[in-house]
């Protein structure tokens, strides 16, 4: 999958547009966690304050490729 459909399919489980509801951003206060997701409603992605944008790129990076683990397939 190309990087927007992963990084839909980890915020929301589904890979395709259009999402039953917008996502909501918030933002965390653990730097060294990943970026975490709800899919269920309100679908929910949660960043952390990240040291670098090349931080906050390899745990996006991590975190969609593992989604597949909680079988968003």
């Amino acid at each position: 999958l190309e990087q927007r459909a992963k990084l839909l399919l980890f915020c929301s489980g589904q890979t395709r547009l259009p999402l039953p509801e917008k996502i909501k951003v918030v933002s965390g206060d653990e730097p060294g966690k990943f970026p975490t997701a709800h899919t269920c409603s309100p679908i929910t992605l949660t960043i952390q304050p990240y040291e670098s944008v090349e931080d906050a790129l390899q745990k996006f990076v991590v975190s969609m490729a593992h989604a597949y683990e909680y079988a968003f397939v």
